[in-house]
């Protein structure tokens, strides 16, 4: 078993901290955390491989619903923003 740094899977998967963040936060299927000190937490590679594969194939089945959820929550997010936006 090899254990990984949170920046280090961030670089691994391509995405920016924030990004990453909100992907532990919001997608109950990514891989969770190994407290291994106080302050510092890995994941298991194998974990996060088995999840970049899973990823792949929603992808291929057109079956991604946590991105689909998503992409509908940012565009709520877009309505409720231009709905607020003063008239000229």
């Amino acid at each position: 078993m090899k254990l990984i740094s949170i920046n280090d899977t961030f670089k691994k998967i391509k995405v920016g901290r924030s990004t990453g963040y909100v992907l532990m936060k919001e997608d109950p299927t990514f891989p969770k955390t190994v407290k291994i000190s106080l302050r510092r937490r890995a994941i298991i590679e194998e974990e996060l491989e088995a999840w970049l594969q899973q990823r792949v194939a929603a992808r291929d089945s057109g079956n991604d619903e946590w991105h689909k959820a998503r992409v509908a929550a940012r565009n709520r997010k877009k309505e409720t923003q231009h709905d607020e936006r003063p008239a000229k």
